[in-house]
């Protein structure tokens, strides 16, 4: 197997890519609703907006912590973003202890294993 580390400059007209990690906290045994909630509510959201590449819904059940992680191919709209995860923790409020929180990311390398034929 053959790992591979390349950095992942912008193009010249400065694209790149991007990642928003939103985590949080559920109540007791709430991670699978809100992964139910999420996917009702943001992912439609998600797909429409432009840039978006795909997202990863990652959880702890015993711990009661998830964690999203989307992808970007283009910097995504930080506002509309923030709008829609304002609503969705208004309506997963019951499901949520305490808010989300955010951070925004650009890619700057990619680690992969090749195996070699």
């Amino acid at each position: 197997m053959l790992s591979i580390f390349q950095m992942v400059p912008a193009d010249d007209q400065g694209d790149a890519m991007y990642v928003r990690i939103v985590r949080g906290q559920t109540r007791n045994g709430q991670v699978e609703e809100l992964v139910r909630r999420w996917q009702t509510f943001i992912v439609p959201q998600l797909q429409a907006a432009p840039g978006f590449h795909h997202v990863y819904f990652c959880g702890d059940r015993d711990a009661n912590a998830m964690a999203a992680v989307s992808v970007w191919e283009s910097q995504p709209d930080a506002d509309a973003l923030n709008r829609a995860m304002h609503d969705f923790t208004g309506e997963a409020r019951a499901l949520l202890r305490g808010q989300p929180t955010i951070e925004d990311y650009e890619i700057l390398g990619e680690f992969s294993s090749v195996t070699a034929s």
